[in-house]
């Protein structure tokens, strides 16, 4: 009966490779079936459709995120022997090998081109985006322990700033779904430079994690501005010699 139905054997590996089918088209169960195999065999085989060469530019990459087809990075100006601030992200939309039926999948999150946003008012640290929610997640980058300037969000609010803002608006207004724009906490001993730190969004959470020079993750509400987690980790002590 499976051998002979396209449907049953749809809705099985649909199953098999934890997907769901998507909204209704005129796209027949038949075509379906195969973007569904042929898809899943290009993963097993990592056989790409097509190749593609995207230029990049920017030097001192500070970070980078890959959401929604958008490749983003933040980038300063070169230079091997001092600070410099890192004040510009460069968003590149990814090339999509079409479907086989001749469409494209969904459009990127941004969609410009190539932008270089060079006037960004913060010296960026650590970024993410989360296309789903038209939100990006910017951690604002304190000064090194040689020069203990706290970040421009600091004095009685915090050395640890993190910025919430919407792709559409070029990175540059606060979500509208935020009830701060600008998440603080102080950390301890002050002025601790954000070293070896990771932001991630997921859903209505924001987490903070950084390993150097302390371990700790901080976890907030974004939607509320509420701190919801302070977990530390101090390194152990070095044995006695």
């Amino acid at each position: 009966i499976i051998s002979s139905s396209i449907t049953l054997q749809y809705a099985i590996e649909l199953d098999i490779n934890a997907y769901v089918d998507g909204p209704p088209s005129l796209t027949p169960v038949s075509s379906r079936l195969a973007e569904l195999r042929a898809r899943r065999d290009a993963w097993r085989t990592l056989t790409p459709r097509g190749q593609q060469q995207i230029s990049q530019s920017g030097h001192n990459c500070q970070a980078y995120d890959m959401v929604g087809g958008v490749l983003g990075k933040c980038v300063g100006t070169p230079n091997d022997f001092a600070y410099t601030p890192v004040k510009r992200l460069i968003m590149t939309p990814l090339p999509t090998a079409p479907s086989l039926d001749g469409t494209t999948s969904t459009p990127p999150i941004w969609t410009e081109g190539e932008k270089d946003i060079v006037d960004m008012d913060i010296d960026l640290k650590d970024f993410a985006m989360d296309g789903t929610q038209d939100l990006v997640v910017f951690l604002e980058r304190c000064r090194d322990m040689l020069s203990p300037t706290q970040c421009r969000a600091g004095d009685n609010h915090g050395n640890i700033a993190i910025h919430l803002r919407t792709l559409s608006s070029g990175c540059r207004k606060p979500h509208p779904m935020a009830a701060t724009p600008v998440l603080r906490f102080r950390l301890e001993p002050e002025f601790l430079p954000t070293h070896g730190c990771l932001v991630e969004p997921a859903e209505d959470i924001v987490a903070l994690f950084c390993v150097q020079p302390a371990r700790y993750a901080l976890i907030w509400n974004w939607h509320t501005g509420k701190l919801l987690v302070v977990c530390t980790c101090p390194y152990p002590e070095p044995p006695d010699q």
